[in-house]
Protein backbone atom coordinates (compact mmCIF):
# COMPACT_ATOMS: atom_id res chain seq x y z
CA UNK A 1 0.00 0.00 0.00
CA UNK A 2 1.17 3.41 -0.98
CA UNK A 3 1.54 6.00 2.49
CA UNK A 4 -0.93 8.49 2.09
CA UNK A 5 -0.95 11.96 3.66
CA UNK A 6 -4.87 13.05 4.05
CA UNK A 7 -5.23 16.43 4.18
CA UNK A 8 -9.23 17.56 4.95
CA UNK A 9 -11.78 18.97 7.16
CA UNK A 10 -14.09 17.62 9.46
CA UNK A 11 -18.33 17.98 10.50
CA UNK A 12 -20.19 16.07 12.23
CA UNK A 13 -23.80 15.09 11.55
CA UNK A 14 -25.62 16.37 14.27
CA UNK A 15 -23.80 19.83 14.12
CA UNK A 16 -24.41 20.21 10.52
CA UNK A 17 -26.81 18.44 8.46
CA UNK A 18 -30.32 19.74 10.60
CA UNK A 19 -33.15 18.71 11.29
CA UNK A 20 -32.26 15.87 13.21
CA UNK A 21 -34.54 15.69 16.58
CA UNK A 22 -34.75 12.27 17.31
CA UNK A 23 -31.20 11.88 19.32
CA UNK A 24 -30.23 12.22 22.70
CA UNK A 25 -28.07 15.78 22.32
CA UNK A 26 -31.52 17.11 20.45
CA UNK A 27 -33.56 16.07 23.78
CA UNK A 28 -30.90 17.25 26.09
CA UNK A 29 -30.91 20.84 24.59
CA UNK A 30 -34.21 21.13 23.61
CA UNK A 31 -35.57 20.08 27.40
CA UNK A 32 -36.50 23.12 29.60
CA UNK A 33 -35.59 21.37 32.61
CA UNK A 34 -32.37 20.51 31.37
CA UNK A 35 -31.53 23.65 30.15
CA UNK A 36 -31.62 25.60 32.87
CA UNK A 37 -30.22 22.73 35.14
CA UNK A 38 -27.07 23.66 33.15
CA UNK A 39 -27.40 27.00 33.08
CA UNK A 40 -27.57 27.37 36.95
CA UNK A 41 -24.95 24.51 37.14
CA UNK A 42 -22.20 26.73 35.08
CA UNK A 43 -22.54 29.73 36.70
CA UNK A 44 -19.13 30.66 38.03
CA UNK A 45 -19.04 28.67 41.42
CA UNK A 46 -16.86 26.49 43.27
CA UNK A 47 -16.82 23.35 40.38
CA UNK A 48 -17.17 26.11 37.49
CA UNK A 49 -14.44 28.72 38.23
CA UNK A 50 -13.23 30.68 35.49
CA UNK A 51 -15.45 29.08 32.43
CA UNK A 52 -18.22 30.80 30.92
CA UNK A 53 -22.02 29.85 31.57
CA UNK A 54 -23.41 27.44 29.55
CA UNK A 55 -26.87 28.19 27.49
CA UNK A 56 -28.05 25.10 25.97
CA UNK A 57 -29.31 25.32 22.24
CA UNK A 58 -30.09 22.22 20.01
CA UNK A 59 -28.77 22.26 16.55
CA UNK A 60 -31.80 22.84 14.59
CA UNK A 61 -31.85 23.62 11.31
CA UNK A 62 -27.86 24.21 11.63
CA UNK A 63 -25.95 24.42 8.41
CA UNK A 64 -28.44 22.87 6.16
CA UNK A 65 -25.92 20.46 4.68
CA UNK A 66 -28.42 17.35 4.22
CA UNK A 67 -29.68 19.78 1.56
CA UNK A 68 -27.59 18.45 -1.57
CA UNK A 69 -27.22 22.16 -2.57
CA UNK A 70 -24.93 22.83 0.57
CA UNK A 71 -23.21 19.48 0.64
CA UNK A 72 -21.60 19.92 -2.64
CA UNK A 73 -20.51 23.86 -2.21
CA UNK A 74 -19.02 22.47 0.97
CA UNK A 75 -17.02 19.95 -1.03
CA UNK A 76 -16.80 21.75 -3.59
CA UNK A 77 -14.52 24.49 -1.36
CA UNK A 78 -12.61 21.76 -0.15
CA UNK A 79 -11.32 20.35 -3.53
CA UNK A 80 -10.47 24.22 -4.60
CA UNK A 81 -8.80 24.70 -0.72
CA UNK A 82 -6.54 21.37 -2.20
CA UNK A 83 -7.82 19.44 0.22
CA UNK A 84 -7.58 15.49 -0.47
CA UNK A 85 -10.25 13.80 2.05
CA UNK A 86 -13.80 14.93 3.98
CA UNK A 87 -14.64 13.10 7.48
CA UNK A 88 -18.11 13.16 7.87
CA UNK A 89 -20.37 11.11 10.15
CA UNK A 90 -23.75 9.11 9.46
CA UNK A 91 -26.39 9.81 12.34
CA UNK A 92 -27.41 7.00 13.55
CA UNK A 93 -30.85 8.57 14.69
CA UNK A 94 -31.33 9.34 10.74
CA UNK A 95 -30.50 5.60 9.63
CA UNK A 96 -32.36 3.57 12.65
CA UNK A 97 -35.00 5.67 14.00
CA UNK A 98 -36.87 2.92 15.94
CA UNK A 99 -34.83 0.12 17.07
CA UNK A 100 -34.34 -2.85 14.02
CA UNK A 101 -36.47 -0.13 11.60
CA UNK A 102 -34.31 1.01 9.23
CA UNK A 103 -34.72 4.43 6.79
CA UNK A 104 -33.76 3.37 3.44
CA UNK A 105 -34.12 7.05 2.11
CA UNK A 106 -31.93 8.28 4.61
CA UNK A 107 -29.22 5.76 3.82
CA UNK A 108 -29.69 6.10 0.61
CA UNK A 109 -29.13 10.00 0.67
CA UNK A 110 -25.64 9.23 2.57
CA UNK A 111 -24.75 7.16 -0.03
CA UNK A 112 -25.37 10.13 -2.81
CA UNK A 113 -23.61 12.05 -0.30
CA UNK A 114 -20.69 9.64 -0.34
CA UNK A 115 -20.54 9.81 -4.19
CA UNK A 116 -20.62 12.77 -4.24
CA UNK A 117 -17.23 13.29 -2.48
CA UNK A 118 -15.90 10.49 -4.15
CA UNK A 119 -16.43 12.27 -7.61
CA UNK A 120 -15.09 15.64 -6.58
CA UNK A 121 -11.61 13.30 -5.84
CA UNK A 122 -11.82 13.44 -2.08
CA UNK A 123 -11.01 10.43 -0.05
CA UNK A 124 -14.37 9.96 2.53
CA UNK A 125 -14.20 8.83 6.30
CA UNK A 126 -16.64 7.74 7.40
CA UNK A 127 -17.27 8.31 10.97
CA UNK A 128 -20.15 5.78 12.41
CA UNK A 129 -21.00 7.72 15.81
CA UNK A 130 -19.99 11.03 16.53
CA UNK A 131 -20.98 11.48 20.19
CA UNK A 132 -24.79 11.20 19.63
CA UNK A 133 -27.49 8.64 20.04
CA UNK A 134 -30.70 7.76 19.09
CA UNK A 135 -33.18 8.69 21.48
CA UNK A 136 -34.78 4.93 22.20
CA UNK A 137 -30.69 4.06 23.13
CA UNK A 138 -30.36 6.67 25.07
CA UNK A 139 -33.08 9.65 26.88
CA UNK A 140 -31.31 11.97 29.02
CA UNK A 141 -32.87 12.48 32.31
CA UNK A 142 -34.56 15.38 32.64
CA UNK A 143 -34.00 16.02 36.61
CA UNK A 144 -32.40 14.21 39.20
CA UNK A 145 -33.40 13.51 43.32
CA UNK A 146 -31.82 15.98 45.59
CA UNK A 147 -30.14 14.97 48.30
CA UNK A 148 -31.20 16.56 52.00
CA UNK A 149 -28.62 19.19 52.32
CA UNK A 150 -29.66 20.97 48.85
CA UNK A 151 -32.75 21.77 49.97
CA UNK A 152 -31.13 23.87 52.14
CA UNK A 153 -28.31 25.37 49.64
CA UNK A 154 -28.43 27.71 47.27
CA UNK A 155 -28.11 27.30 43.29
CA UNK A 156 -26.07 26.45 41.77
CA UNK A 157 -25.58 24.00 44.46
CA UNK A 158 -28.99 22.93 44.78
CA UNK A 159 -28.85 21.95 40.95
CA UNK A 160 -25.68 19.20 41.08
CA UNK A 161 -26.93 16.14 39.85
CA UNK A 162 -26.05 14.19 43.08
CA UNK A 163 -28.41 11.38 42.94
CA UNK A 164 -30.34 9.30 40.73
CA UNK A 165 -33.13 10.48 38.17
CA UNK A 166 -36.59 9.86 40.22
CA UNK A 167 -38.55 6.38 38.83
CA UNK A 168 -40.94 8.21 36.59
CA UNK A 169 -37.92 9.46 34.70
CA UNK A 170 -37.89 9.27 30.68
CA UNK A 171 -34.44 8.37 31.39
CA UNK A 172 -35.47 4.38 32.76
CA UNK A 173 -37.46 4.07 29.80
CA UNK A 174 -34.72 4.20 27.26
CA UNK A 175 -31.56 1.98 27.28
CA UNK A 176 -29.60 4.17 28.86
CA UNK A 177 -26.86 4.57 26.05
CA UNK A 178 -23.15 3.15 26.88
CA UNK A 179 -23.70 2.19 30.28
CA UNK A 180 -25.80 -0.39 28.85
CA UNK A 181 -23.70 -3.63 27.63
CA UNK A 182 -26.79 -3.82 25.18
CA UNK A 183 -25.55 -0.52 23.16
CA UNK A 184 -23.07 -2.45 22.31
CA UNK A 185 -24.62 -5.39 20.51
CA UNK A 186 -27.13 -2.82 19.00
CA UNK A 187 -24.25 -0.50 18.22
CA UNK A 188 -22.18 -3.47 16.29
CA UNK A 189 -25.71 -4.09 14.46
CA UNK A 190 -25.36 -0.40 13.06
CA UNK A 191 -22.13 -0.55 11.66
CA UNK A 192 -22.54 -3.77 10.49
CA UNK A 193 -25.27 -2.78 8.62
CA UNK A 194 -23.77 0.60 7.58
CA UNK A 195 -20.19 -0.85 6.27
CA UNK A 196 -22.28 -3.36 3.85
CA UNK A 197 -24.17 -0.45 2.68
CA UNK A 198 -20.63 1.80 1.84
CA UNK A 199 -17.93 -0.42 1.34
CA UNK A 200 -17.69 -0.07 -2.35
CA UNK A 201 -17.53 3.53 -1.25
CA UNK A 202 -15.45 3.75 1.96
CA UNK A 203 -12.09 2.61 3.05
CA UNK A 204 -11.20 4.99 5.78
CA UNK A 205 -13.64 4.13 8.78
CA UNK A 206 -14.03 5.75 12.40
CA UNK A 207 -15.52 3.85 14.67
CA UNK A 208 -16.27 6.57 17.60
CA UNK A 209 -15.55 10.15 18.17
CA UNK A 210 -13.85 11.32 20.97
CA UNK A 211 -14.50 9.36 23.66
CA UNK A 212 -12.90 10.36 26.59
CA UNK A 213 -14.31 13.98 26.03
CA UNK A 214 -18.06 12.07 25.55
CA UNK A 215 -16.84 10.57 29.22
CA UNK A 216 -15.79 13.61 30.58
CA UNK A 217 -18.70 15.52 29.56
CA UNK A 218 -21.74 13.49 30.30
CA UNK A 219 -20.60 11.55 33.47
CA UNK A 220 -18.15 14.11 35.07
CA UNK A 221 -18.39 17.86 34.47
CA UNK A 222 -22.25 16.86 33.68
CA UNK A 223 -22.95 19.43 30.96
CA UNK A 224 -23.05 16.88 28.09
CA UNK A 225 -25.75 14.44 27.35
CA UNK A 226 -26.77 12.59 29.46
CA UNK A 227 -25.66 14.78 32.57
CA UNK A 228 -24.13 13.14 35.48
CA UNK A 229 -21.78 14.89 37.55
CA UNK A 230 -19.18 13.13 39.31
CA UNK A 231 -20.70 9.79 38.66
CA UNK A 232 -17.51 7.46 38.87
CA UNK A 233 -19.50 4.11 39.17
CA UNK A 234 -21.18 5.18 35.53
CA UNK A 235 -18.23 6.67 34.25
CA UNK A 236 -16.04 3.60 34.35
CA UNK A 237 -18.85 0.99 33.22
CA UNK A 238 -19.49 3.39 30.41
CA UNK A 239 -15.65 3.94 29.48
CA UNK A 240 -15.51 -0.08 29.43
CA UNK A 241 -18.43 -0.21 27.25
CA UNK A 242 -16.85 2.31 24.99
CA UNK A 243 -13.79 0.79 24.54
CA UNK A 244 -15.74 -2.59 24.18
CA UNK A 245 -17.95 -1.37 20.92
CA UNK A 246 -14.58 0.09 19.36
CA UNK A 247 -12.86 -3.22 19.41
CA UNK A 248 -15.87 -5.03 18.07
CA UNK A 249 -16.93 -2.49 15.62
CA UNK A 250 -13.36 -2.27 14.06
CA UNK A 251 -13.61 -6.70 14.16
CA UNK A 252 -17.13 -5.96 12.04
CA UNK A 253 -15.50 -3.73 9.87
CA UNK A 254 -12.63 -5.90 9.23
CA UNK A 255 -15.13 -9.04 8.07
CA UNK A 256 -17.52 -6.76 5.99
CA UNK A 257 -15.25 -4.51 4.25
CA UNK A 258 -13.89 -6.70 1.61
CA UNK A 259 -13.65 -4.18 -1.13
CA UNK A 260 -10.98 -1.73 -2.14
CA UNK A 261 -12.87 1.51 -3.17
CA UNK A 262 -9.50 3.21 -3.66
CA UNK A 263 -7.34 0.87 -5.47
CA UNK A 264 -4.61 1.36 -3.57
CA UNK A 265 -4.27 -2.06 -2.32
CA UNK A 266 -5.85 -2.12 0.93
CA UNK A 267 -10.13 -2.73 1.79
CA UNK A 268 -10.17 -0.91 5.12
CA UNK A 269 -8.47 0.74 7.31
CA UNK A 270 -9.91 1.70 11.03
CA UNK A 271 -9.66 4.25 13.49
CA UNK A 272 -11.24 6.08 16.52
CA UNK A 273 -10.85 10.30 16.80
CA UNK A 274 -9.21 11.05 19.50
CA UNK A 275 -8.68 14.30 21.08
CA UNK A 276 -5.36 15.25 22.27
CA UNK A 277 -4.80 18.32 25.00
CA UNK A 278 -1.69 19.67 25.78
CA UNK A 279 -1.69 19.26 29.86
CA UNK A 280 0.21 21.11 32.35
CA UNK A 281 0.18 21.87 35.93
CA UNK A 282 -1.66 25.05 37.93
CA UNK A 283 0.68 27.40 39.62
CA UNK A 284 1.91 26.00 42.69
CA UNK A 285 0.89 28.00 45.78
CA UNK A 286 3.51 28.54 49.02
CA UNK A 287 3.16 29.68 51.95
CA UNK A 288 6.18 31.47 53.55
CA UNK A 289 8.36 29.74 51.22
CA UNK A 290 7.03 26.37 51.42
CA UNK A 291 4.91 24.51 48.96
CA UNK A 292 1.22 23.95 49.93
CA UNK A 293 0.00 23.20 46.85
CA UNK A 294 2.03 21.21 43.37
CA UNK A 295 -0.46 20.67 41.00
CA UNK A 296 2.10 18.90 38.57
CA UNK A 297 1.48 14.92 39.40
CA UNK A 298 -1.99 15.69 39.07
CA UNK A 299 -1.51 17.39 35.52
CA UNK A 300 0.42 14.01 35.15
CA UNK A 301 -2.07 11.70 36.18
CA UNK A 302 -5.05 14.01 34.13
CA UNK A 303 -2.65 13.54 30.88
CA UNK A 304 -2.59 10.09 31.74
CA UNK A 305 -6.08 9.48 31.08
CA UNK A 306 -7.47 12.07 28.80
CA UNK A 307 -4.12 11.27 26.40
CA UNK A 308 -3.34 7.71 26.95
CA UNK A 309 -5.78 5.67 28.80
CA UNK A 310 -8.21 4.89 25.72
CA UNK A 311 -5.37 4.46 23.09
CA UNK A 312 -3.58 2.00 25.37
CA UNK A 313 -6.91 -0.01 25.42
CA UNK A 314 -7.01 -0.38 21.74
CA UNK A 315 -3.18 -0.81 20.84
CA UNK A 316 -1.58 -2.64 24.22
CA UNK A 317 -4.95 -3.67 25.49
CA UNK A 318 -4.59 -2.79 28.67
CA UNK A 319 -7.43 -2.03 31.06
CA UNK A 320 -5.83 0.11 33.94
CA UNK A 321 -8.83 -0.23 36.28
CA UNK A 322 -6.37 0.12 39.16
CA UNK A 323 -5.92 3.56 37.99
CA UNK A 324 -9.68 4.20 37.85
CA UNK A 325 -10.06 3.40 41.57
CA UNK A 326 -6.58 4.44 43.34
CA UNK A 327 -4.88 7.13 40.82
CA UNK A 328 -2.19 5.13 40.07
CA UNK A 329 -0.71 4.98 36.49
CA UNK A 330 0.62 1.27 35.12
CA UNK A 331 0.75 -0.75 38.00
CA UNK A 332 1.28 -3.92 36.05
CA UNK A 333 1.55 -5.87 39.51
CA UNK A 334 -1.83 -4.42 40.33
CA UNK A 335 -4.63 -7.42 40.25
CA UNK A 336 -6.67 -4.31 38.74
CA UNK A 337 -4.76 -3.75 35.57
CA UNK A 338 -5.68 -5.85 33.22
CA UNK A 339 -4.79 -7.04 29.63
CA UNK A 340 -7.10 -8.11 27.01
CA UNK A 341 -5.63 -10.07 24.37
CA UNK A 342 -8.67 -9.47 21.97
CA UNK A 343 -8.19 -6.01 22.26
CA UNK A 344 -4.87 -5.61 21.20
CA UNK A 345 -3.90 -3.88 17.95
CA UNK A 346 -7.43 -2.73 16.93
CA UNK A 347 -6.31 0.49 15.40
CA UNK A 348 -4.80 1.31 12.16
CA UNK A 349 -4.90 4.97 12.13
Amino acid sequence: MKNKFLWGSSTSSYQVEGGITNNDWHFFASSEKIKKRISNLTRPNLFYHGTKQVFLQPSGEACRVWDPTYYKEDFDIAKKLGMNAIKISIEWSRVEPERDTWDENAIYHYKTMIKYIVEKGLIPIITLNHITLPLWRLTPPTEFKKRIFQYFVPSPYSDIPLSQPPSSDPYWKSFRGWENDKTIIEFTKYVSRIVQEFKTLVDYWITLSEPISLVGGGYISGIWSPGFFLDGNRTKKVLHNLIEAHVQAYNVIKEFDDIDADNDGISCIVGCSHMMIDVYPGKSKKILGITIKDNSNAAKKFDYFVNDYFLNTITKGEEDLNYLNTLETRNKNSKNFLVHKNWINKLDL
